[in-house]
């Protein structure tokens, strides 16, 4: 006997809270809404004007802190419960403007306030017990809509878009060229990510299913490889660290810079020999960089002993990088280059990375007709 008045007690606890833990619930899924993306049509919210979800979405969330926090608490259940039918009445006038899968979060606002008025009721009477039980059936109904597709959509926890992938395609004016192609299931971008040139050329590529298996790669107008940028698990001694890894190239294809965001970095002449080097630790340069000759990258002219400890700036006020960096395209370097450009950059081999990203121009590129 004693253990089921200890029971008793224990679910008349839980029912003295139940209104505040549904009032929670109200908040929560309130500024879910209030978040959902409005800019490129990929929101469940996204093709029907704010005001027209903002303002239901409000009020209701308003009347639900007014009851839960003013009046419940001065036993004043008939207005508390005429709020939750008034707000529910604006929902239903509201709903009649809506495309199927926009409705379906109102009837989870809907849902809130039929259990939300039962709750009330309960509360005037102290069945604190019952209120329980009807808790317990609210979350039970919420937990088998995640799971049971048809009951997820029809009381609004799941909606269409949320098992539904869609293609963005995005043409030029002509209709001919696909200027861009996102793929989309909910809210989440899936699949891979492309852009093109006007030409038709693939412009960019990332896979968003697999973005530590596939790196994302950029391309200069004329075809030529412009980054590779990579997020891998890099071996250092015994361990594996997870970090960037990045390079980028010219248009005539010569490298520009490498780096890692745990480890080396190298800059490039504009001959396609080394220029500086380095280490990256967190992201950010460490310890000792060194500076290499013009001609052959063959000889050390300057090094910093540690650059984290550098003046801010250090970079654009030395002189001899200031000389080597690859934007002062002078009569002079553009000479010295074009002599390189055959032999210059023997240092460089396209590895499996660089050659994933000539697969992917094959596999993309639009064929375009003149």
């Amino acid at each position: 006997m004693k253990k089921l008045k200890s029971t008793y007690q224990t679910l008349g606890s839980f029912g003295e809270k139940s209104i505040q833990i549904l009032f929670c619930m109200v908040a929560i899924f309130s500024l879910i809404i209030y978040g959902e993306p409005k800019v490129g049509g990929y929101g469940r919210f996204s093709e029907i004007s704010n005001t027209l979800v903002y303002f239901p979405v409000g009020f209701n969330l308003f009347v639900w802190s007014v009851a839960t926090i003013k009046l419940i608490p001065k036993n004043h259940v008939f207005i508390s419960i005429f709020g939750l039918f008034f707000s529910s009445l604006i929902f239903w006038l509201t709903i009649g403007e809506m495309s199927s899968h926009e409705r379906q979060f109102y009837n989870t606002f809907l849902l809130f306030n039929a259990f939300g008025v039962v709750l009330f009721l309960l509360q005037k009477h102290k069945a604190h017990g019952l209120q329980t039980i009807v808790s317990g059936v609210l979350y039970s109904i919420i937990l088998v809509g995640l799971f049971v597709k048809p009951i997820g959509l029809s009381i609004g926890i799941k909606s269409k878009h949320d098992f539904k992938a869609t293609d963005y395609m995005y043409y030029d004016e002509a209709k001919t060229i696909v200027k861009s192609k996102n793929t989309h299931k909910g809210y989440d971008e899936i699949g891979e990510r492309l852009e093109y040139h006007k030409n038709g050329k693939l412009k960019y590529y990332e896979n968003k299913d697999f973005p530590e298996d596939f790196p994302r790669v950029s391309y200069y107008e004329n075809g030529n490889v412009e980054m590779i940028h990579w997020n891998r698990r890099l071996k250092i001694g015994q361990d594996y660290v997870k970090t960037n890894y990045s390079i980028s190239f010219d248009e005539k294809g010569m490298p520009k810079r490498e780096s890692y965001g745990e480890g080396p970095t190298m800059e490039y002449h504009y001959n396609g020999f080394v220029f500086s080097t380095g280490q990256n630790k967190n992201g950010e340069p460490s310890g000792k960089w060194y500076w290499y000759t013009y001609i052959d990258g063959g000889r050390v002219v300057d090094s910093i002993p540690d650059i984290s400890k550098s003046p801010n700036g250090w970079d654009r006020l030395r002189g001899l990088r200031a000389n080597r960096l690859r934007n002062k395209d002078t009569a002079t370097y553009k000479v010295r280059y074009d002599q390189k450009l055959m032999n210059g950059a023997s240092h460089y081999r396209p590895d499996s990375i660089y050659e994933f990203a000539l697969d992917l121009k094959n596999r993309f590129d639009q064929k375009v007709e003149d």
